[in-house]
């Protein structure tokens, strides 16, 4: 079993200061415990972060977790909550198959919701517009029951390059930007980038963005390598735009994928200078 994607991610995460631990530990408890509460020895957010911890130090594996946790020092573990062992002078800290079989329970999404929510606190807050990009990706030697892939979809930040959110979305492989329903993100201005069709329900909302504060579609991009063409769909009324052939061209009432009535044709860099002020007026009617 690999490290889950929601931790994985905390490798790629600056150096974490002694002062954001509490915010961890106060996130990671919204995670819902999958055990029977009789006879637990160790708190599930202190189980969780502790494996945080460890791939924030640079563990890579399950196996390298659990050793990094046999071998923290006693004030990182009081730090994290770890409680002392009632009889040896020592804190009681969770084998690693206990850590293997509780990550293996935890809802991944609940975990997925708690570590982005963690990594949007983190994130400076600064002016002017906040972009977000929504993707998808298969991950390579992972699966789940019967050998399904796993296929996440994750919204990023721009500025920090922050996996915000991200979702596990079963066995489609593809995915329709839902960026439409999300909860009220304001200042924030988001992009889909490879917008196919949705294989399980248009539209459906990683929970996990709903705690961002508001988010605007405003374009979808579809890159068709054949055709040596990306196509940008804008949320501009066409017939407010004078409309030039091979370049855009409105899609009201034409079946496409991606959102947006405007469709710009990008086939080189002249076209791309020519598309900047029309993706500026979709960003200012946002």
């Amino acid at each position: 079993m690999p490290i889950p994607p929601a931790l994985d991610q905390l490798r790629e995460q600056p150096g974490v200061g002694p002062g954001e631990v509490a915010g961890l530990l106060e996130r990671l408890a919204e995670v819902p415990d999958p055990r029977d509460p009789r006879g637990v020895r160790h708190a599930l957010a202190v189980v969780l972060a502790l494996a945080a911890c460890a791939v924030l130090a640079g563990a890579t594996s399950l196996l390298a977790v659990g050793e990094w946790i046999a071998d923290a020092p006693p004030q990182v573990l009081e730090r994290l909550g770890v409680r002392p062992d009632p009889v040896p002078p020592r804190r009681l800290v969770p084998a690693e198959t206990t850590v293997r079989r509780l990550l293996a329970r935890v809802d991944g999404d609940a975990l997925d919701r708690a570590v982005g929510g963690w990594l949007a606190d983190r994130c400076p807050a600064g002016s002017g517009l906040r972009g977000l990009s929504m993707d998808g990706k298969s991950l390579r030697g992972a699966a789940r029951a019967r050998g399904r892939k796993i296929h996440l979809l994750a919204a990023v930040e721009h500025n920090t390059g922050l996996v915000l959110a991200q979702l596990d979305v079963g066995e489609t492989t593809c995915f329709q930007p839902p960026l439409d329903t999300v909860a009220d993100l304001a200042g924030t201005r988001g992009a889909g980038r490879g917008a196919h069709g949705v294989g399980r329900g248009r539209g459906r909302v990683p929970a996990a963005l709903h705690r961002l504060p508001r988010l605007v579609n405003v374009a979808s991009v579809i890159f068709r390598p054949k055709h040596e063409a990306i196509l940008v769909y804008l949320r501009l009324d066409p017939d407010s735009v004078e409309l030039e052939e091979g370049f855009t061209r409105g899609m009201r009432g034409i079946g496409h994928l991606g959102t947006g009535d405007l469709e710009v044709r990008l086939v080189s860099a002249a076209d791309l200078e020519k598309a900047v002020p029309l993706i500026r007026r979709a960003f200012e009617a946002a």
